[in-house]
């Protein structure tokens, strides 16, 4: 987790094309289905990335990742 103030560390790829998956649109369900992920793997995946970028939700970890330019 990022320490206040600066800047997170970037998502590995597949934290980037959950992501990504998730700006467009898409629910953690149809997410997981598309990158061929069980549920449980996507709820690790989501839980990695909340740790990663000092956030709570997905919504919000969207908009880290818009923000910084990680995704589109």
């Amino acid at each position: 987790q990022a320490p206040w103030g600066a800047e997170p560390t970037p998502p590995t790829p597949q934290q980037l094309a959950i992501l990504q998956h998730l700006a467009d649109g898409f629910s953690r369900p149809q997410v997981a289905e598309q990158l061929c992920l069980s549920p449980n793997t996507m709820r690790t995946h989501c839980q990695r990335i909340h740790a990663r970028l000092g956030v709570h939700t997905n919504t919000h970890a969207v908009a880290v990742a818009l923000r910084a330019g990680w995704i589109d």
